[in-house]
């Protein structure tokens, strides 16, 4: 009974701390806008979008979670396979390389493969933007139109 009342304050405590922080960035923000006269319609839309964001859970990346990187390589080398060689084995062009060279999807995987994670609404890709890699969507969708 002990150890469930300490994990409970435990948790109210760093629920506490989470939502002060997000009140004071909202704080800042609303600061920032008026010290910069912004006009009110505008100021509550950016205030809006601000909070929306801020609500949604976009899934995390190797690079959010600093423990990963104490892993030892091995062991992150097998987190990165788990990960990323469902995803490859799933379309046809990996999957029959992976046919003719077994370990070809340990190397995509572990030296290739970077996961990242966007919110609605994010811009991926820019109108004079260097293509630097190839996008492939594990889940949700994106919606492109050129202007």
């Amino acid at each position: 009974s002990s150890l469930l009342i300490s994990q409970l304050s435990a948790k109210m405590v760093r629920a506490q701390t989470l939502n002060h922080d997000r009140l004071m960035e909202m704080d800042m923000l609303r600061r920032f806008l008026s010290e910069q006269a912004i006009p009110r319609s505008l100021s509550a839309r950016i205030q809006r979008q601000v909070h929306d964001r801020a609500s949604i859970k976009t899934p995390l990346t190797f690079q959010e979670i600093p423990s990963l990187s104490q892993l030892p390589a091995s062991l992150r080398h097998d987190l990165v396979c788990s990960v990323f060689a469902p995803w490859f084995l799933r379309h046809t062009v990996y999957f029959t390389w992976c046919l003719l060279d077994d370990s070809l999807i340990l190397t995509l995987a572990s030296r290739v493969a970077e996961l990242e994670a966007f919110s609605p609404d994010n811009e991926i890709f820019g109108r004079l933007n260097e293509a630097k890699k190839v996008m492939c969507i594990q889940a949700g969708a994106t919606h492109y139109e050129q202007k």
